[in-house]
């Protein structure tokens, strides 16, 4: 008798609670960054509900039930600087939207790039109006991805590297059709070979009008498909140079990869230094002619360039240029030299 009249309590208010959702619309519209300071913000809650209205979706005064919030989410996440959209409606009609913003480590400044990226590798074009204080790349170095893409970096690279794989496969497929091209010449002037299952006798007779037809024309199969060989040899050759080129092609991508790398690598080893990551303001990034990463630092400290070099045995240099900060400059004075170059093994060179 007690759980009949508890079960038809919950029916009973199940359908108060439905028939008021039913009728009860969109009234205001509450949206929060969860996680925006004076010192992070790629986003404003003015600019979401600016996404939402030019979207088209209808929210105000709609019925609760009706209004599309899983289209909100995908147009508010499709920023590539939302990390995620938390979308609900209450009880008075509120529809409450709270947006986490990504956490960038570094902005690419360079070669028509302005793109932050974050350590999970997702890179994205720099908001308008947006303030993150993150250490700046500027320079003539190009990363891997087009200035105007937004995504995950490992799917780029995964995409780019199919994309090497197809073409090596489909050149080394014509390299092996051009071998059974050649082969199939080489062979007309050799006595055949006997099929699988070809009889004794079969393969015997077809051998002797092989004999018979080499006998009556040698010169001329000879001369025939010796020159076709060659011009085979010849069309070889030129599918062998496209394969290397590609091969080559693939190998400095590879290498572009490994130093995207290792730079991000370095600029979290500053970011994460309480001194370093203070004290640089501006890592300016090149390619050498022949593809090497060349690093400058801007300090805040002093009116002078470091040439870091390239980021082979980076502590061992950030070692070398603290022990000269406070041996060296303390005593010459802080605007005495324009250039510090700590390329070389054991050496701080000075340039006035």
């Amino acid at each position: 008798m007690l759980w009949g009249v508890l079960s038809a309590g919950v029916f009973y208010a199940t359908t108060l609670v439905e028939a008021h959702r039913a009728a009860q619309t969109i009234t205001a519209i509450n949206i929060e960054i969860a996680d925006s300071t004076t010192s992070r913000r790629l986003v404003s809650t003015t600019r979401v509900q600016q996404w939402i209205e030019r979207s088209g979706i209808e929210v105000k005064g709609k019925n609760i039930d009706s209004v599309d919030i899983a289209a909100i989410k995908r147009t508010i996440e499709q920023n590539g600087f939302i990390e995620k959209a938390d979308i609900y409606a209450t009880y008075s009609g509120e529809l409450n939207i709270s947006v986490t913003q990504r956490t960038p480590v570094v902005r690419l400044m360079v070669n028509g790039y302005d793109s932050y990226l974050t350590s999970e590798g997702i890179i994205f074009r720099t908001p308008p109006q947006s303030a993150i204080y993150v250490p700046v790349i500027t320079g003539d170095y190009r990363p891997l991805t087009p200035p105007d893409y937004e995504g995950c970096i490992e799917s780029h690279i995964a995409t780019e590297r199919g994309t090497f794989e197809r073409r090596i496969a489909e050149i080394e497929e014509e390299l092996s059709e051009l071998k059974r091209e050649r082969d199939g010449y080489t062979a007309m002037r050799r006595p055949p070979k006997r099929d699988i299952g070809e009889g004794f006798f079969a393969y015997h007779s077809r051998k002797r009008e092989w004999r018979k037809i080499w006998n009556l024309n040698k010169k001329k199969i000879r001369r025939y498909s010796i020159g076709m060989e060659r011009d085979v040899d010849l069309r070889r050759s030129k599918v062998e140079q496209r394969l290397a080129a590609v091969e080559s092609e693939q190998k400095k991508f590879e290498k572009r990869y490994a130093d995207f790398r290792n730079l991000i690598t370095f600029v979290e080893r500053l970011s994460d230094d309480d001194y370093w990551g203070a004290e640089v303001v501006q890592i300016v990034a090149h390619n050498t002619p022949d593809l090497e990463l060349d690093i400058e630092l801007i300090p805040r400290s002093g009116d002078f360039r470091i040439l870091f070099g390239d980021l082979n045995n980076a502590e061992e240099k950030f070692d070398k240029l603290t022990h000269f900060f406070d041996k060296g400059l303390s005593r010459t004075g802080w605007g005495k030299y324009k250039i510090i170059n700590i390329r070389y093994n054991k050496q701080v060179v000075c340039t006035e």
